[in-house]
């Protein structure tokens, strides 16, 4: 394999897919593509065996050998950080110098904003508010995990169109008609033995997989599924304003910023157009970022250009 010692290696690891892409010099894309899941949940030689496999398929993908490798990795441990810096090295034959590994929240905000540009609410299977100062530290609200929080993430609303069609089986109530109909062949039926079967078996990430049949359900004008939509967007808004808060509290942070008027941006695969409508009429004056692909933030944290100020590897 050829070396391009200018070329950069992108990956975006995450629960449901790995996304990867392959920067020019100049940062434009030369190809890209998607791999299964990776995530920095790595409890054993198993589990690294497995991600080396994953990385030499990535490796036989490229025609030339990138000079850096820059990987956001979903739920990365910090015991796991050096795991992956050492698998990604051996595989592409570069120095660690040369490998940057974070957590993919960093990578989606350097894809939208610099250190201390502005506030990031990240919308995936949970949800979770991030702001990089210049000085390198990370301030956060939300990402607490399903049980204690994560409103408005895919898993959220999920969780909140069960329980509508749940609450109106027990009281003997018409079910919201849409959304049982989307919801139904997911799950092989909506009678209480296979739900609790489904759910209880598959637990957070299959009620996660419900949130696009909840969108369509709202779209087609189900009254249920479309205040799951307003809701869940409204809760992520209040993850930036608490986020702001904080930001004002943290006066030796940040007493460089003014926390409100700094722009927002909501992104991650929940924050569908319904969501996002009520996080841009909940959050009014604000200016809205567009949200653009997470792997793109892997150009900010290049090792091949060291200007980043952002922290590295696991925030702690």
């Amino acid at each position: 394999m050829t070396v391009r010692a200018g070329m950069l290696l992108g990956i975006d690891g995450g629960g449901s897919s790995t996304k990867w892409a392959l920067f020019s010099a100049d940062g434009a894309v030369l190809r890209q593509g998607r791999l299964p899941a990776m995530t920095g949940h790595l409890f054993g030689p198993d589990d690294e065996a497995a991600l080396r496999s994953q990385l030499a398929e990535l490796a036989d993908m490229l025609e030339s050998r990138p000079g850096a490798v820059v990987a956001g990795i979903s739920g990365l441990q910090e015991h796991a950080e050096p795991i992956f810096r050492a698998a990604l090295a051996d595989t592409f034959g570069l120095p660690e110098r040369m490998i940057h590994v974070v957590d993919d929240l960093q990578l989606a905000y350097a894809a939208h904003f610099a250190p201390g540009d502005g506030v990031m609410v990240y919308a995936g299977t949970g949800s979770v508010a991030s702001f990089y100062t210049q000085g390198g530290k990370v301030l956060r609200a939300g990402g607490h995990g399903f049980l204690l929080g994560d409103e408005g993430g895919a898993f959220w609303q999920g969780r909140q169109a069960l329980r509508a069609v749940l609450h109106a089986q027990d009281g003997g109530c018409p079910q919201p008609e849409t959304l049982a109909r989307e919801l139904s062949p997911l799950i092989g039926g909506l009678d209480w033995p296979q739900v609790r079967a489904w759910v209880y078996g598959g637990g957070r990430g299959v009620v996660a997989t419900l949130a696009p049949a909840v969108n369509r359900a709202a779209l087609a004008g189900d009254a249920v599924a479309q205040t799951v939509m307003r809701q869940a967007g409204q809760a992520l808004a209040d993850l930036a304003l608490t986020l702001q808060k904080r930001m004002a509290s943290e006066h030796q942070l940040v007493s460089e910023y003014q926390p409100s008027s700094l722009p927002v941006v909501l992104c991650g695969g929940a924050a569908n157009d319904l969501v996002r409508a009520a996080f841009v009429a909940a959050l009014p004056g604000v200016v809205q970022v567009a949200p653009c692909a997470p792997v793109l933030g892997a150009v900010r944290l290049s090792p091949l250009r060291r200007s980043s100020s952002f922290p590295e590897g696991v925030p702690r």
